[in-house]
């Protein structure tokens, strides 16, 4: 087997096969087919392949995030994105990618990192041509397709839940919220909870005073015959981090304290190939779009590196339009009315129509002297473009009792001859019935 991504090919059985042919027939298979392959044959994926697939379509996704689209407390999480465990990199997914082209692309990603490690994994030219050749079966959603490519995983050294365990940590505490935390714990089979039980704050408190020498016979027994707020008063006294109602700190103590009890299988595959497109997005964010419920959808607020010709600036706010918002309506009712008018002069000369135009857009208005330079239509009346010079002059235009004034002339001369003809009609009925 010999992949060459730049000539999108794949060589099986000295065939060459175009890369992303293959791929698409691979994604197509269903999560079952997925795992019964690699659990049969033994291959343990890395973890952090999986989050590696994840990432190359997140990545995609965060260059189009809109300040409204996540809370700003999750915005401020973003900023450790690059270091996000699996299931962190699973819960962002689900919010802002779960739709069925994100997911074929997360499926498409994930079978080209698989094949541009065929070496690591020990695939074999067989193995491939019989994915290739399976029937294929009906993809069910994200969620249970990524239960099926999880469990196909395993841990590198000193990592968990795909992150290096060293980081993971500060990591949990800095972007995790309480509820990422217990879903690491709940993955993996591990009992947490944000409260503790007064045995295990017990065991707890004397496996940490055991571990820095400090734990004695009267200290132990003062422990066990304790309260539970007792013992949440020895917890400060010795400064142990931790209590019965657990703070975000503590709960990652406390998951580190029952992993540090447990025995993680690992994977012998250490190097993992990659590309560029698996690796985190390098951005910046700018908060000064979130402003309470006012959020800009109008700019991205995402600002990622590397981008060309695509000059990210900041939105500022004026003070008028913080400070006065009866202005902002003011401004919509007028620009209404604008439109309005144009709508009722659209036969007006093309001069004419261009004035209005840089009026609506706030610029500066066409001079009398320029419209009077103009050559006048034989199909626009004198009176007209009196009205419209008038209203061009006027420093409140659009507002509903000028629009008014520019057609009363036109209202009272239909007026005029609506009555004509009504009595008119009368005299003659009356004459014909008197006849």
């Amino acid at each position: 087997m010999d992949i060459n991504i730049e000539k999108n090919s794949i060589t099986l059985f000295g065939k060459n096969e175009k890369l992303d042919v293959l791929v698409n027939r691979l994604a197509q298979l269903s999560g079952d087919q997925l795992y019964s392959f690699f659990s049969n044959r033994g291959i343990a994926l890395p973890r952090k392949m999986n989050i590696m697939a994840l990432t190359s379509v997140i990545n995609i996704r965060l260059k189009t995030l809109h300040a409204s689209e996540l809370s700003k407390d999750y915005f401020q999480r973003l900023l450790y994105y690059k270091d996000f465990s699996e299931t962190q990199m699973f819960n962002l997914f689900k919010l802002i990618c779960n739709n069925n082209e994100y997911f074929k692309m997360y499926r498409r990603n994930f079978w080209q990192l698989v094949l541009l490690n065929y070496v690591g994994l020990n695939l074999l030219d067989g193995e491939i041509k019989y994915l290739k050749d399976l029937k294929k079966l009906s993809v069910n959603n994200f969620e249970n397709y990524f239960q099926y490519i999880s469990s196909c995983c395993q841990e590198q050294d000193n990592t968990f839940d795909g992150q290096d365990m060293d980081n993971l940590r500060e990591l949990l505490v800095n972007s995790a919220s309480h509820q990422d935390i217990l879903d690491v714990a709940n993955k993996y089979g591990l009992e947490l909870t944000t409260t503790l039980k007064k045995y295990e704050l017990i065991e707890y408190m004397k496996y940490y005073l055991s571990k820095l020498g400090e734990l004695n016979t009267n200290l132990e027994v003062e422990i066990d015959s304790s309260t539970l707020a007792g013992l949440n008063n020895l917890c400060k006294k010795y400064r142990i981090p931790m209590s019965s109602n657990m703070t975000k700190n503590e709960l990652v103590t406390y998951l580190f304290y029952i992993l540090s009890q447990c025995e993680i299988t690992t994977t012998s595959m250490n190097r993992i190939e990659s590309l560029k497109m698996y690796e985190p997005l390098e951005f910046s964010i700018d908060f000064s779009l979130i402003r309470g419920f006012n959020r800009d959808d109008s700019k991205r607020i995402i600002h990622y590196d590397g981008e060309e010709n695509d000059e990210f600036i900041p939105l500022t706010f004026e003070s008028e339009d913080i400070e006065n918002p009866q202005s902002q309506d003011e401004t919509k009712a007028s620009d209404t009315n604008s439109d309005i008018l144009t709508k009722q002069n659209d036969n007006d000369n093309k001069n004419t129509e261009n004035a209005v135009d840089v009026s609506q857009n706030n610029e500066k208005p066409v001079s009398i002297e320029q419209i009077n330079e103009q050559p006048k239509s034989e199909d626009v009346e004198t009176t007209d473009l009196v009205e419209q010079i008038e209203i061009i002059k006027n420093n409140e235009f659009g507002n509903e009792k000028l629009t008014k004034l520019s057609r009363s002339r036109k209202h009272f001369f239909i007026l005029g001859i609506t009555i004509v003809i009504l009595v008119g009609l009368i005299i003659f009925l009356l004459w014909a019935l008197l006849r």
